[in-house]
């Protein structure tokens, strides 16, 4: 079993489960810089809960920077993977494609 958590929220609830029942390897990723998302109060907070998991994912080698230097989460803990698309996938025609296509049509 792996426990990967996405956001801060499920970050502060992997610890609290962490806290009350057995352990099982944790895997938590950050998307972005996440004073954003709850403000820099609680940045302090996340500096000590990002040191738990087993391992952080980055989605990029910024945020894995921001949370190596800004956070100071040992850097070996800190693993950047890239999202990944398929650009063929979703390249259109975008001339043609206002005329001719409905809104979401495009999506496979």
């Amino acid at each position: 079993d792996v426990l990967h958590t996405h956001l801060p929220r499920a970050d502060i609830a992997a610890l609290l489960g962490r806290l009350v029942s057995q352990p099982v390897p944790w895997v938590a990723s950050v998307h972005g810089h996440s004073n954003v998302w709850f403000g820099r109060r609680m940045l302090s907070l996340f500096n000590f809960v990002w040191r738990q998991p087993d391992v952080v994912i980055a989605i990029s080698r910024e945020i894995k920077d921001w949370l190596v230097r800004r956070r100071r989460i040992p850097s070996n803990k800190v693993t950047v993977v890239h999202y990944g698309i398929e650009p063929e996938r979703f390249s259109t025609d975008l001339a043609g494609a206002r005329n001719t296509r409905s809104p979401g049509s495009h999506i496979p």
